[in-house]
């Protein structure tokens, strides 16, 4: 069973209207979540970047080269 695909998320607020319905596309496609789809392409671009997500005491994130 398909899990639901939200409408919006806090993120998708600062999308344009083509790039919400993209990403709402995507999400379909892939069968996850709007969040999940972003997740993956924002860590996919990082990793092109040659950039990594470190995590500091308290859980608090931050991107280093």
């Amino acid at each position: 069973m398909k899990r639901p695909i939200p409408t919006a998320t806090p993120m998708m607020v600062v999308l344009s209207a083509e790039a919400r319905e993209l990403l709402k596309a995507l999400a379909r496609e892939r069968h996850i979540s709007t969040d999940h789809v972003l997740e993956h392409e924002i860590r996919r671009a990082a990793d092109e970047l040659g950039l990594r997500a470190t995590t500091a005491p308290g859980g608090r994130s931050s991107r280093s080269a």
